[in-house]
């Protein structure tokens, strides 16, 4: 179908998806970005590009993509709002990360000074960085679940606000 209509941002969001489903990454992120260029207000496409840059670490580009929705009315409000989400967890899991990585090395450099107390400081960090990272990828596998398996309705009003096609007769 995406070879019969190119312009079809929705064609190009399923294709994403099915290549996601078979663990090609890169060619889904591919379909994903000519979606979101495609159609900026199909914010299904744009979450699924944000996850697929998030799980291959590429946060800074998740990001980017994140802060280009701004400026364009959405499909689905509710999407976009866990969209404003997702970059709410990805800047959290940034300070968190930090903040417990900085406690690891302050407890080990204070484990020399005061003993045991530095050893309790750097277990501390080490807890907070391990909370942090699997509170933030529980977070991403419910995004991908709720994309994976979204809701007949939502579906439903998604192609009832799309544009009607030029008719091909003309």
């Amino acid at each position: 179908g995406s070879r019969y209509f190119p312009e079809d941002g929705m064609l190009r969001y399923h294709l994403g998806l099915a290549r996601m489903r078979q663990d090609r990454q890169d060619e889904a992120e591919e379909a994903l970005r000519e979606a979101v260029q495609l159609c900026p207000d199909l914010v299904s496409a744009r979450t699924l590009l944000v996850v697929v840059l998030v799980q291959s670490r590429r946060y800074r580009a998740a990001l980017q993509v994140l802060a280009e929705r701004r400026g364009t009315v959405p499909d689905d409000r509710r999407a976009d709002a866990d969209l404003g989400r997702l970059e709410q967890w990805i800047r959290w899991r940034t300070a968190v990360l930090g903040a417990g990585v900085l406690l690891c090395l302050l407890g080990l450099g204070a484990v020399f000074v005061v003993g045991v107390t530095g050893l309790v400081i750097s277990v501390m960090g080490f807890g907070l960085v391990s909370t942090g990272w699997l509170a933030f990828h529980r977070q991403i596998d419910g995004i991908l679940a709720r994309q994976r398996f979204d809701e007949i309705s939502a579906g439903l009003r998604r192609i009832q606000k799309r544009p009607m096609a030029r008719s091909i007769v003309s």
